[in-house]
């Protein structure tokens, strides 16, 4: 059980997986103080939208805003290594760099072939290749949720309105993947963001 009062479904696992995908990260950070140095991982996840407080009500761990109105959840320790086994199972982006963390966490590596693989893995996002057709809908809707929008749009003639869903990614293959999946088109703009639609 959980501190939503019920057993987190597969479904609701699988919208936090696309979340986190979206606007969850694996970072680290060094604390020295009194001669002593701890060394850390922390899972986090940051947006200004109120489904970041949904990490901390199913998760626990430390969850505020700050003055830019942003909310942040983050964990460690033992309860993070829970929760990366757990979200490794329904993420897909985020997947190699929770998997470090239980490496990390586990004593499996050191913190210095820590820090090296997450920075690796955060500088070849674009290069990965996705596949979407097994994605469950609840995932995409996590990513939908976190990096994409969904908007009502006019017609060119003024008579009418349009929905219209966008995905904004770094890599254009998981672009293409949507498309392929669903329709659509894809475009890459400046600075190698690449954006996803769907209207009609």
């Amino acid at each position: 059980c959980t501190s939503l009062g019920t057993i987190l479904s597969a479904d609701f696992l699988d919208w936090l997986g696309g979340c986190f995908d979206g606007d969850g990260c694996v970072s680290f950070y060094s604390i020295h103080r009194n001669s002593k140095s701890w060394n850390a991982g922390v899972l986090k996840v940051e947006q200004k939208s109120d489904f970041v407080n949904l990490f901390h009500l199913a998760f626990g761990g430390g969850y505020f805003e700050n003055q830019r109105g942003v909310r942040i959840w983050r964990v460690q320790g033992i309860r993070g290594l829970i929760i990366a086994r757990i979200l490794l199972k329904h993420t897909h982006k985020k997947n190699l760099e929770l998997e470090e963390y239980v490496k990390f966490m586990e004593n499996k590596i050191d913190f210095t072939s820590f820090k090296q693989s997450i920075s690796d893995i955060k500088e070849n996002y674009g290069q990965r290749q996705y596949n979407t057709n097994s994605w469950s809908f609840a995932t995409i809707a996590g990513w939908i949720d976190s990096d994409g929008s969904i908007s009502l749009l006019r017609s060119t003639s003024g008579k009418y309105f349009y929905p219209m869903i966008r995905l904004t990614q770094s890599n254009i293959h998981l672009c293409k993947s949507f498309q392929q999946r669903f329709g659509g088109h894809t475009c890459k703009k400046v600075d190698n963001v690449c954006v996803w639609k769907i209207g009609g």
